[in-house]
């Protein structure tokens, strides 16, 4: 079951967004990966909290945490000179 207020907090590179997962058009719990306009994230924390227990809440709501994909970093990361050589 899907809450009203259950939401995906969201890392984009241009900052963090709250987006309520039915207007997502996703279920509780959401899923590991999504995709926003080509980009993909990756489901890396969410509440355990079940619906049972959710029902018997009013002032609590579930959220998910993404972030963006490994791979999206190394695109946006040049990292061919890391680790940086000691100086002697």
């Amino acid at each position: 079951m899907t809450f009203d207020d259950d939401f995906a907090r969201i890392h984009f590179a241009s900052g963090t967004r709250n987006i309520r997962v039915k207007s997502m058009g996703e279920e509780w719990p959401p899923p590991v990966e999504i995709e926003i306009a080509g980009v993909k994230y990756t489901r890396t924390n969410f509440s355990a909290i079940t619906d049972a227990e959710r029902e018997k809440m009013e002032y609590v709501c579930r959220g998910a945490e993404y972030q963006p994909t490994a791979d999206l970093i190394d695109d946006l990361f040049d990292r061919s000179d890391w680790p940086p050589e000691r100086k002697a």
